[in-house]
């Protein structure tokens, strides 16, 4: 049988979810609306409330690129959260979010169009120059202009 016969199982099955799942978007298509259905409904606000905006996230990259303290010898995550707070670029922030923050600005800076020199968010500024090439095996390898 194909088509609109189809019971709730038949349908899990061929989409590979769960029967509840079946009947969950049945629900939403008759109660709201098919669009909304199948996209969900799109935030009003982000579930939690940026942090670091623009300026801030330019700071933090900088600080990243720059030298670490002299009594450090590279930037930790948590280094970096603790001299933002103390540079008070803000109140504070968790190493996760420096993380996040950093690399979201490696992503931008890797699939940049017009394939300026990339920064490789991890690597000391002098090799953050050196742009990367993808390899066979899917991983970043360094070019040297050969």
């Amino acid at each position: 049988m194909d088509g609109p016969g189809w019971t709730d199982q038949k349908v899990a099955e061929a989409y590979r979810c769960r029967t509840r799942t079946v009947e969950n978007v049945r629900r939403r298509c008759v109660l709201e609306a098919f669009e909304l259905a199948l996209n969900g409904k799109q935030r009003s606000s982000p579930p939690v409330p940026k942090l670091l905006y623009g300026e801030q996230e330019a700071q933090l990259i900088a600080l990243r690129l720059g030298p670490p303290p002299p009594d450090d010898g590279s930037w930790s995550l948590r280094l970096l959260a603790r001299q933002v707070a103390e540079l008070k670029i803000v109140d504070s922030i968790s190493h996760e979010t420096a993380r996040r923050t950093l690399s979201k600005s490696h992503e931008r800076s890797a699939t940049h169009p017009e394939g300026v020199k990339q920064v490789i968010v991890g690597a000391s500024p002098e090799r953050a120059s050196t742009p990367t090439v993808p390899s066979a095996e899917g991983s970043q390898t360094r070019s040297h202009g050969r």
